[in-house]
C-alpha cells in the first residue's frame, strides 16, 4: 500500500470526481482508475459507490478513509520536517498548526513577513483543531491558528485575535430565497447541506447554528476543502454555511443569517511556556494584523 495511492484516494473522496481528482492530482483519470482499483483489491472490499454520476464513499470507504487521511498526513509531515530540518541546520522555528483552510485570510503572508524579518522559520501542520490542541498542550506544537466561536474560550490557552467574521448561508445563485436581505436558517432546514468536515471548527460550528435553528441538517457532502464546498453549491446540489469573507459570487449569493454567529481567527499558545520566538510572532502579529473587527 503506498502513501501516493492513499492519497490518490483522498482526493478522489474529497472531490467526488475522477476527473477533478485526475487533474488535482495531475495524472491522468485511467491511471487513477487503476490505483483505486488496486487499492480496493488490497484491502479486499470496494470503496466507492460509483452507481451515481459522483462518486461517493460507500460505507467500508467511510471507514477507512479517517485512517486513510492520518497516514497521508503523518508521511507528510514527516517530510516537512525532514526538509526543515535539512534547510535550516537546526536554527531556530516555530511549529505552528493550522486547523482549517485559510485561502481567504492574510494570515499566511503576515507570518512569512515575519519569518523573513526574524530569521525564525516557521513549520506548518495541519488537522482538525481538538488533536493540534492536544498536540499544542503536550509542547508539540508551539502555536495553534484556529477559528473559534466569539468569547467562547474555556481551555486555558491565551489567545490573541487576528481577526473577527460572522458565519453566514451560501445559496446557488437561482435558490428561492437568494434575492432576500438576509435568511432565518430555519428557512433552510428541508435544503441539503455542503458542510466543511465536523472535525473542523467551521463545520462544528454550522452543524451548531442548524442544531440551535431546530434541526438536523441533511447532509449532501462534507469536506474540508473550502472550494469544493463552494463548487457544490454553484451547481445547485446543495446550499452551505461559511464565513463572510468577501468572496467571487459567481453562481452564489452569501446571505446574512439571523441570529448573527460571531467567529474569531484565533492564535493560541501556552503564555506559561512561550519561548522568546512565540513572544516575537504575538507581538508581531498584533502590530500587523488587519483591521477587521477585532
Amino acid at each position: 500500500m503506498e502513501i501516493k495511492v492513499l492519497e490518490e484516494f483522498c482526493i478522489l473522496a474529497e472531490t467526488g470526481s475522477f476527473s477533478k481528482a485526475s487533474q488535482k492530482l495531475l495524472i491522468s483519470q485511467p491511471i487513477l482508475t487503476r490505483h483505486i482499483q488496486k487499492l480496493e483489491q488490497e484491502l479486499g472490499y470496494s470503496l466507492f459507490d460509483r452507481s451515481t454520476r459522483m462518486v461517493a464513499l460507500n460505507a467500508s470507504g467511510a471507514l477507512f478513509f479517517p485512517y486513510a487521511q492520518q497516514m497521508v498526513d503523518t508521511y507528510q509531515n514527516y517530510r516537512n520536517a525532514a526538509a526543515h530540518s535539512k534547510a535550516t541546520g537546526g536554527s531556530l522555528s516555530l511549529k505552528i498548526g493550522m486547523a482549517e483552510s485559510f485561502s481567504q485570510s492574510s494570515i499566511h503572508d503576515t507570518i512569512f513577513r515575519f519569518a523573513t524579518a526574524s530569521g525564525i522559520s516557521p513549520q506548518f501542520s495541519e488537522g482538525p483543531t481538538d488533536k493540534l490542541k492536544e498536540m499544542l498542550y503536550s509542547s508539540r506544537l508551539d502555536l495553534v491558528i484556529t477559528y473559534e466561536k466569539k468569547d467562547v474560550c474555556e481551555d486555558g490557552f491565551s489567545r490573541l485575535t487576528y481577526f473577527s467574521d460572522e458565519l453566514a448561508a451560501v445559496l446557488p445563485s437561482l435558490h428561492e430565497l437568494s434575492e432576500q436581505p438576509f435568511i432565518s436558517l430555519s428557512d433552510l432546514a428541508s435544503s441539503g447541506f455542503i458542510l466543511l468536515r465536523e472535525d473542523y471548527m467551521i463545520g462544528r460550528l454550522s452543524l451548531q447554528c442548524c442544531q440551535l435553528a431546530g434541526f438536523q441538517p441533511r447532509i449532501v457532502h462534507a469536506s474540508k476543502f473550502e472550494d469544493n464546498v463552494l463548487e457544490m453549491v454553484r451547481k445547485n446540489v446543495g446550499v452551505s454555511i461559511l464565513l463572510k469573507l468577501p468572496r467571487k459570487a459567481n453562481g452564489i449569493v452569501i446571505l446574512d443569517m439571523k441570529p448573527t454567529i460571531r467567529v474569531d481567527l484565533n492564535l493560541l499558545y501556552c503564555e506559561e511556556n512561550a519561548s522568546p520566538a512565540v513572544r516575537e510572532l504575538i507581538r508581531f502579529i498584533r502590530e500587523q494584523r488587519p483591521n477587521i473587527g477585532v
